[in-house]
C-alpha cells in the first residue's frame, strides 16, 4: 500500500494553524510597539489574515487524514484507528486542483476525508475507475 510521508502529512496539516498563530502574535506586538494609524491598519490586517488562517485549519485540514491506498482498498488511519475499506465502499475520489490533496467520500457516511496524495498516485479518477 502507497501513502504521503508522514513529515509532509504533519506539516500540512499544521501550517495554516502557525502561520494564523505567528500573525496574531505579530499583531500583538505591533499593537503595543507602534502608536501611530498605520500600525493600527497593519494591526488589524494581521489579526484578520490570523483568523482566516486558523479557520482554514480548522474548518479543511482538521479533516485531513493519512490514506493508504492498494489494489483490494483503501486504509485509512487517523488518531491511532486504522479503519480498512474495499473500492466497493468508495462513493468517489476527486483531487482538487494545484494542490497536492485528493477528496475521498464513503457511502453511507456524511464525512468527507481529505488526503495527501504521494508522487506515484495516478490521477484519483483513473484510479478509482480501475477498480470499479
Amino acid at each position: 500500500m502507497k501513502e504521503a510521508k508522514l513529515s509532509k502529512f504533519y506539516l500540512a496539516r499544521y501550517f495554516f494553524l502557525v502561520l494564523g498563530i505567528l500573525q496574531w502574535v505579530c499583531a500583538v506586538i505591533l499593537t503595543f510597539e507602534v502608536k501611530a494609524e498605520k500600525g493600527l491598519y497593519t494591526t488589524m490586517v494581521l489579526t484578520s489574515l490570523g483568523f482566516i488562517f486558523i479557520l482554514l485549519n480548522y474548518f479543511i485540514f482538521s479533516n485531513l487524514k493519512r490514506v493508504a491506498i492498494g489494489k483490494n482498498g483503501i486504509t485509512v488511519r487517523y488518531h491511532g484507528n486504522i479503519k480498512k475499506y474495499e473500492w466497493s465502499d468508495v462513493k468517489f475520489i476527486k483531487a482538487i486542483p494545484y494542490l497536492k490533496v485528493a477528496k475521498l467520500r464513503l457511502k453511507g457516511k456524511s464525512e468527507t476525508i481529505y488526503f495527501l496524495t504521494f508522487p506515484s498516485m495516478p490521477h484519483p479518477k483513473k484510479l478509482f475507475s480501475d477498480y470499479q
